[in-house]
Protein backbone atom coordinates (compact mmCIF):
# COMPACT_ATOMS: atom_id res chain seq x y z
CA UNK A 1 0.00 0.00 0.00
CA UNK A 2 1.86 3.97 -1.14
CA UNK A 3 0.91 6.84 0.61
CA UNK A 4 -0.53 9.71 -0.89
CA UNK A 5 1.41 13.01 -1.41
CA UNK A 6 -1.05 14.69 0.34
CA UNK A 7 -0.70 12.16 3.44
CA UNK A 8 2.89 12.49 3.63
CA UNK A 9 2.94 16.38 3.50
CA UNK A 10 0.11 16.35 6.47
CA UNK A 11 2.60 13.63 8.19
CA UNK A 12 5.64 15.80 7.68
CA UNK A 13 4.07 18.73 8.93
CA UNK A 14 2.51 17.03 12.22
CA UNK A 15 6.45 15.95 12.68
CA UNK A 16 7.27 19.23 12.40
CA UNK A 17 4.82 20.37 14.66
CA UNK A 18 5.57 18.10 17.11
CA UNK A 19 9.71 18.84 16.78
CA UNK A 20 9.03 22.81 17.07
CA UNK A 21 6.95 21.79 20.70
CA UNK A 22 9.21 20.24 21.98
CA UNK A 23 11.92 22.47 21.32
CA UNK A 24 9.70 25.12 22.30
CA UNK A 25 9.03 24.00 25.69
CA UNK A 26 12.47 22.80 26.48
CA UNK A 27 14.63 25.61 25.94
CA UNK A 28 11.78 28.21 26.10
CA UNK A 29 10.14 26.70 29.15
CA UNK A 30 6.53 27.28 27.43
CA UNK A 31 3.56 25.33 28.23
CA UNK A 32 3.45 22.18 26.40
CA UNK A 33 -0.08 23.18 25.19
CA UNK A 34 0.90 26.72 24.21
CA UNK A 35 3.98 24.61 22.40
CA UNK A 36 2.07 23.17 20.63
CA UNK A 37 -0.03 25.86 19.52
CA UNK A 38 2.82 27.67 18.39
CA UNK A 39 4.23 24.81 16.53
CA UNK A 40 1.23 24.29 15.01
CA UNK A 41 0.82 27.79 13.61
CA UNK A 42 4.54 27.93 12.96
CA UNK A 43 3.96 24.35 10.71
CA UNK A 44 0.74 26.21 8.73
CA UNK A 45 3.11 28.94 7.75
CA UNK A 46 5.79 27.19 6.28
CA UNK A 47 3.46 25.44 4.70
CA UNK A 48 1.88 28.72 3.12
CA UNK A 49 5.13 30.20 2.31
CA UNK A 50 7.23 26.96 0.83
CA UNK A 51 4.41 24.49 0.25
CA UNK A 52 4.39 22.56 -2.32
CA UNK A 53 8.17 23.59 -3.27
CA UNK A 54 10.97 21.27 -3.19
CA UNK A 55 13.42 21.95 -0.21
CA UNK A 56 16.59 21.21 1.08
CA UNK A 57 17.27 21.12 4.72
CA UNK A 58 20.86 20.92 4.89
CA UNK A 59 22.71 18.84 7.74
CA UNK A 60 24.70 22.01 9.29
CA UNK A 61 27.79 20.10 9.29
CA UNK A 62 29.79 22.61 8.73
CA UNK A 63 29.11 25.11 11.61
CA UNK A 64 28.24 21.85 13.73
CA UNK A 65 32.43 21.72 13.14
CA UNK A 66 33.14 25.54 13.68
CA UNK A 67 31.59 25.22 17.58
CA UNK A 68 33.03 21.89 18.28
CA UNK A 69 36.61 23.34 16.63
CA UNK A 70 36.29 26.25 18.27
CA UNK A 71 35.40 24.55 21.61
CA UNK A 72 38.10 22.60 21.27
CA UNK A 73 40.57 25.41 21.08
CA UNK A 74 39.01 27.26 24.15
CA UNK A 75 39.21 24.14 26.17
CA UNK A 76 43.10 23.86 25.28
CA UNK A 77 45.64 24.91 28.35
CA UNK A 78 48.36 23.62 26.74
CA UNK A 79 48.49 19.89 28.55
CA UNK A 80 45.42 18.46 28.10
CA UNK A 81 45.94 16.52 24.82
CA UNK A 82 44.59 13.50 26.46
CA UNK A 83 41.39 15.39 28.10
CA UNK A 84 40.34 16.68 24.67
CA UNK A 85 41.30 13.20 22.49
CA UNK A 86 38.62 12.02 25.37
CA UNK A 87 36.42 14.74 25.58
CA UNK A 88 35.89 15.13 21.39
CA UNK A 89 36.34 11.34 20.49
CA UNK A 90 38.57 12.26 18.28
CA UNK A 91 42.71 11.25 17.51
CA UNK A 92 45.69 13.28 19.08
CA UNK A 93 46.40 13.87 15.33
CA UNK A 94 42.93 15.09 15.11
CA UNK A 95 43.16 17.77 17.80
CA UNK A 96 46.40 19.24 16.95
CA UNK A 97 45.37 19.64 13.32
CA UNK A 98 42.22 21.69 14.88
CA UNK A 99 44.00 23.57 17.29
CA UNK A 100 46.53 24.79 13.85
CA UNK A 101 43.69 25.87 11.75
CA UNK A 102 41.98 27.66 14.64
CA UNK A 103 45.39 29.63 15.01
CA UNK A 104 45.89 30.00 11.69
CA UNK A 105 42.03 31.07 11.41
CA UNK A 106 42.18 33.83 14.26
CA UNK A 107 45.94 34.85 13.56
CA UNK A 108 44.38 35.67 9.44
CA UNK A 109 41.73 37.18 11.41
CA UNK A 110 43.53 39.43 13.89
CA UNK A 111 45.86 40.41 11.22
CA UNK A 112 49.39 41.82 12.66
CA UNK A 113 50.62 45.29 14.32
CA UNK A 114 53.36 45.45 11.45
CA UNK A 115 51.12 44.72 8.52
CA UNK A 116 51.59 48.36 6.16
CA UNK A 117 48.96 50.07 5.93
Amino acid sequence: MTTSPSLLGAELLEDLAAHLAALAAKTLGIPEKEARLFAEAAAVHLADHWGGQTVYIPKNQVAKLCKRNNEIFNAFTGDNISELVTKFDLSRQAIYMVLASERDRRSAKQGSLFDTI
